[in-house]
């Protein structure tokens, strides 16, 4: 996957004014965005995302700082950044009396750099965010997950470089989000996606990268495996094919290697298949994951067991956030 930043921010500051004090809503942020990439912009509420996001797209100037965004400059260049930024604002709004075609084509107005027959530019988008058969409905009559797949569409008019989409899962319903994050992942290798949430499931699902943003200041970024891989903590995970009854001598075994310091017995049952099974976290000494890791294999199978799984235990992302944040 390119490395190179499509999106790269300097010491980027917004401050406001709140009566007689200031507010620093954006503090020195310097980040960069991989070309290619879907990117995961992480923060509570409050954080600073959306603030970004504005000053990414040229609807708020920066304080301080400065930013390019496609190879433009967003405060000498702002034309040329809108050239290339596709954007989905957190609440979109739209006039309902328009179909959702009518609303693309008003849209394609502003790119007329586009050159495709529009109606056929048109149907390819509704058939790429799955509204082919509602694209000669109302919109005033679109579901909410329906109106973010237009607003997609909308922010790909342009053949943009950069598609920047703020919240576009927050106010929608299980199935809502799964079709918003389906269209993501289908876009990758297309064009870079960077996009703000909380919600951090879906992050580790879709994004390659991730920046953690709170009170307005970075507080890492990274591949999200490898950030993932940095909170991987001395436990292992270990899942061994065997009757309930063996659970007191398995663990004692365990219990007695070199390598660990302790067993803790988490689940023990069947498998959808029927089979036993015993789960157990095993805490490896410091620095002795590896070596660990080697000694239960041996015992598993010293005891003619099976041993489903032995790999580290991970923090999800949902941890590692509110590590960071806290």
């Amino acid at each position: 996957m390119a490395t190179t930043p499509i999106i790269q921010t300097n010491g980027l500051t917004k401050l406001y004014k709140d009566g007689k004090s200031t507010v620093k809503a954006i503090d020195n942020l310097t980040m960069s965005v991989p070309d290619g990439s879907i990117f995961g912009f992480l923060g509570p509420n409050g954080s600073g995302k959306s603030t970004t996001i504005r000053m990414l797209v040229g609807l708020a100037h920066p304080t301080q700082g400065d930013a390019e965004v496609a190879g433009s400059n967003i405060k000498n260049d702002p034309n040329g950044v809108r050239a290339h930024v596709g954007y989905l604002a957190q609440s979109p709004l739209y006039y309902n009396y328009m179909t959702g075609r009518e609303t693309l084509e008003y849209v394609a107005g502003f790119y007329p750099w586009v050159t495709d027959p529009l109606p056929s530019r048109v149907n390819q988008l509704l058939g790429m965010v799955g509204l082919d058969g509602a694209g000669d409905r109302k919109v005033g009559g679109y579901s909410g997950g329906m109106k973010q797949r237009l607003g997609i569409a909308q922010a790909l008019v342009g053949r943009p470089k950069v598609v920047i989409l703020d919240e576009p899962v927050s106010a929608l319903d299980p199935i809502g989000r799964h079709e918003v994050l389906e269209i993501m992942r289908n876009l990758r290798g297309q064009t870079t996606i960077m996009f703000s949430t909380h919600i951090l499931d879906d992050v580790q699902r879709v994004a390659d990268y991730v920046a953690v943003l709170d009170h307005g200041k970075l507080i890492t970024q990274a591949a999200t495996g490898e950030l993932l891989g940095r909170y991987t903590q001395n436990d292992i995970d270990v899942v061994v094919q065997a009757e309930q009854a063996v659970t007191p001598h398995l663990e004692a075994q365990l219990s007695s290697l070199p390598s660990v310091a302790a067993v803790t017995v988490k689940e023990v049952g069947n498998s959808p298949s029927g089979q036993p099974f015993i789960n157990l976290v095993v805490l490896a000494k410091p620095g002795a994951i590896d070596q660990a890791r080697r000694e239960i294999q041996r015992t598993v199978t010293g005891m003619d067991l099976l041993l489903q799984r032995c790999e580290p235990l991970r923090l999800d992302l949902e941890s590692v956030f509110l590590k960071l944040v806290n």
